[in-house]
């Protein structure tokens, strides 16, 4: 583990990697004036290239080039500007995220890095925002089904049900699909599904998919296999492949330290603020014991438009 100085060290010459960089200067020789390889400084000048443009470093141009050299140079001035204006030097490694550290800039550069550091930005950004708009549970995103989101017309639908099975029952809390940001995400994602034919229907109806395939498929276009684990007289459900894709998504995102579960806290406190009612916090969060929301404020507004604004 790097001290302070280390760590401020560190970034001191990754900026000054950048900048040779920015200036003209080759991989081989930077490496040289550094005493590392080349490939250190590669890996290094684009880290920090990818974190100035997730940050809007240069208005309008996102880190999808920061592969390209030659296209980092066409942002040379901009991207030399927003290096001397850096007040402070931060550690290298990434701060952890709390609940109350997310706000809207902080999601947006989240989705801006999951599109382009994930290998599937589509499912993975439409994921990402279903976490924050509805508190969704890994296990929970296993068992949803197209038919669970559309309606046979191709609509979503505004409210459905996520599916929490335990081994002496199922249990069901209302899901709210009114969020503009989910619905745009989910549509890109839907429609990349149709064309690379992974669980398509034989119809037009449900966008051409077929109703009752999992609405969120894995790398290889499958459903997520959910699966009873016996433990001694205990038994469980399990999904380990869906928790990796959440751990995953979460390293994309530059969400140190975050799971479902804190997301699941922040939800639960942006409802507070935009006034939800203690039934409208128990129908979205899916939460038996009502006490703990006995002190909070009745909201004029209608739970369908609060669960649209959360994101």
């Amino acid at each position: 583990m790097r001290t302070r100085e280390q760590s401020i060290r560190h970034f001191e010459n990754s900026m000054d990697m950048l900048r040779a960089v920015l200036n003209g200067g080759v991989y081989v020789d930077v490496a040289k004036t550094f005493g590392v390889s080349r490939s250190t400084v590669e890996q290094r000048i684009k880290t920090l290239a990818r974190r100035l443009l997730t940050q809007g470093a240069v208005p309008g141009v996102g880190p999808q080039v920061v592969p390209f050299v030659n296209r980092l140079r066409q942002h040379r001035h901009a991207l030399l500007r927003a290096l001397d204006e850096m007040a402070t030097v931060p550690d290298v490694q990434a701060d952890v995220i709390t609940p109350q550290m997310i706000d809207e800039r902080r999601i947006q550069q989240a989705v801006q890095s999951i599109r382009y550091r994930s290998a599937h930005p589509d499912r993975d950004v439409a994921l990402f925002y279903l976490i924050l708009a509805t508190g969704v549970l890994p296990l929970e995103v296993a068992r949803l089904r197209v038919r669970d989101y559309l309606t046979e017309e191709g609509a979503v639908r505004s409210q459905s049900a996520f599916r929490a099975q335990t081994p002496t029952g199922t249990h069901e809390r209302v899901a709210y699909f009114t969020n503009e940001a989910l619905n745009s995400a989910m549509a890109a994602y839907l429609a990349t599904r149709r064309r690379r034919g992974h669980g398509v229907g034989g119809a037009t109806a449900y966008r051409g998919l077929d109703p009752d395939s999992a609405l969120f498929l894995d790398s290889q276009g499958a459903a997520f296999r959910v699966s009873l684990r016996a433990q001694g007289h205990r038994s469980h459900w399990r999904c380990p492949a869906i928790h990796q894709v959440f751990k995953t998504l979460f390293i994309h995102a530059d969400w140190k330290g975050m799971s479902a579960g804190d997301v699941r806290h922040w939800l639960l406190n942006r409802l507070i603020s935009l006034g939800a009612t203690t039934d409208q916090i128990t129908q979205v969060m899916g939460v038996r014991h009502r006490k703990a929301w006995a002190r909070f404020a009745t909201a004029p507004r209608s739970v369908e438009a609060i669960a649209g604004r959360v994101v």
